[in-house]
């Protein structure tokens, strides 16, 4: 019985191993990494120019940094974001939701404005495309123009999702700038991501399907101690 649990359990392990690598790219975000940043000089972000009076390299030192943490007493997830570039102010961001989300789940924004119309989807052809030159393909998001000037543009807001892996769009001019990871969402890097909002709920806990491996496993060490305490009494 052992052996066969024993066995079992490695076929698991061999399956889990083995298996083909999804892509990150909107599944959760640890609690590790509720705190983090990107870089475009650490080649995580992806920066260039439309046209040539354009500035490819306006968004060189682009570093974008955040902070989630989970707020018990209110039940809100709280975001925290920092956009810090050398040079020209920010004509707006994109940060990107997941495609059910509504106004009324991002609550307080502050450091920024946001469209009244939004979340919605933004592309090189839709509704805003215009204005995002070098935008990669469509992101479903809020669009965020800075509050005042300068090259550096902090914003928070409260929401009811969680944070998992997504995508951020940014531009000053014709000058752009996304994480490396916008278009390619088969990626397994998280680095070539940030954390964004998604899924509602608490900080994540462990999948049914964990549990019960765990739980076997703990039968089977019971069932070995068993077994030694009969044997040794015979």
């Amino acid at each position: 019985m052992l052996k066969h649990l024993m066995l079992t359990m490695g076929l698991l392990a061999t399956t889990a191993a083995t298996a083909p690598a999804a892509g990150v790219y909107g599944t959760d975000v640890g609690s590790a990494d509720w705190t983090g940043s990107r870089s475009a000089e650490d080649g995580q972000i992806t920066h260039g120019a439309t046209e040539t009076q354009g500035n490819p390299d306006r968004f060189r030192s682009l570093v974008v940094t955040w902070n989630i943490a989970w707020n018990e007493s209110n039940q809100l997830w709280h975001y925290t974001y920092t956009f810090a570039m050398a040079g020209q102010d920010y004509s707006h961001l994109i940060l990107e939701f997941s495609g059910d989300a509504t106004k009324g789940e991002i609550l307080g924004l502050t450091g920024g404005t946001m469209d009244n119309a939004d979340p919605r989807i933004y592309s090189p052809t839709s509704q805003g495309g215009g204005s995002n030159p070098g935008i990669p393909g469509e992101i479903f998001g809020i669009k965020i123009g800075p509050s005042g000037s300068g090259n550096i543009l902090n914003i928070s807001f409260e929401s009811t999702r969680a944070p998992v892996w997504g995508n951020f769009y940014a531009t000053a001019g014709k000058d752009y700038a996304y994480n490396a990871g916008f278009g390619h969402l088969d990626s397994d890097e998280t680095s070539l991501f940030i954390a964004r909002p998604n899924g509602a709920g608490g900080p994540v806990v462990p999948e049914p399907s964990s549990i019960a491996l765990m739980g076997l496993g703990a039968v089977g060490l019971v069932g070995v101690a068993v077994r030694r305490r009969k044997t040794r009494a015979i």
